[in-house]
């Protein structure tokens, strides 16, 4: 979810919160090994010409990841309300998902490597 004030600006063309919205969306599928599967679309209505041209960003960007847009809901903006806009990704693992032991071990081999790199530590296995 990306939030208006919060994670983009009022006069932020809405093509490009739109294509915000999808990349902080699909970067989580991509951090695991996933492809796009579909997506989901929670918006709230406001006035019509910012609601077409996210629209039509939203297609854009969605498009460029060859990530349909599967459905999702809509609800009436009051006048004046900032706009809070959810995106939900579904997707498939590819042949290999990295687990958390191995996000671990990577973890751990950079805490290793920052040590090497000069940071003092306490010890070799807690930096």
């Amino acid at each position: 979810m990306i939030a208006e004030g919060v994670h983009y600006l009022p006069a932020d063309p809405p093509e490009s919160v739109a294509a915000k919205l999808v990349g902080v969306t699909l970067s989580d599928l991509a951090g695991k090994g996933a492809k796009p599967v579909g997506a989901l679309l929670g918006y709230c209505l406001g006035e019509g010409d910012w609601d077409r041209r996210f629209v039509r960003g939203l297609g854009e960007a969605l498009r460029g990841y060859g990530c349909p847009l599967l459905g999702g809901d809509t609800i009436a903006l009051p006048a004046a309300r900032a706009r809070v806009l959810g995106l939900t990704a579904i997707g498939r693992a590819g042949p290999r998902v990295p687990g958390a032991g191995e996000r671990m071990r990577r973890a751990d081999r950079a805490r290793r490597l920052t040590a090497v790199a000069g940071i003092r530590c306490r010890s070799w296995r807690r930096c």
